[in-house]
């Protein structure tokens, strides 16, 4: 899967960025933290991020692969930029810690 493709899919981002932030989390802390996504979606995207290489499932958690901890590094360099041309938003939002923020985000 192209990387476009990969980071384009609706939280998808998201997601490595909250693995990359936190390590290995089981689906229901994931579903918790991630403000707005539902037990469905998530389902569905840690599905097709392992199908792409870009997360892994070990017993009943789910981590990143070198794959996906290296595309983590490129996504905060994204944050960053964000929060340098968007001082405006406040850093939780950009953190992605609320639910308005995650539904903008995922467009």
């Amino acid at each position: 899967m192209d990387l476009f493709q990969t980071i384009g899919r609706t939280w998808s981002g998201i997601i490595v960025l909250e693995l990359a932030h936190n390590g290995a989390k089981g689906f229901n802390t994931l579903v918790r933290d991630i403000k707005g996504i539902s037990p469905k979606e998530l389902s569905a995207k840690l599905m097709m991020l392992e199908t792409d290489s870009i997360v892994e499932k070990s017993a009943k958690t789910y981590r990143l692969t070198a794959k996906g901890r290296e595309l983590a590094g490129m996504l905060q360099q994204f944050k960053a930029f964000n929060q340098r041309w968007h001082p405006e938003l406040p850093p939780t939002c950009v953190q992605n810690s609320c639910a308005g923020c995650a539904k903008r985000l995922a467009r």
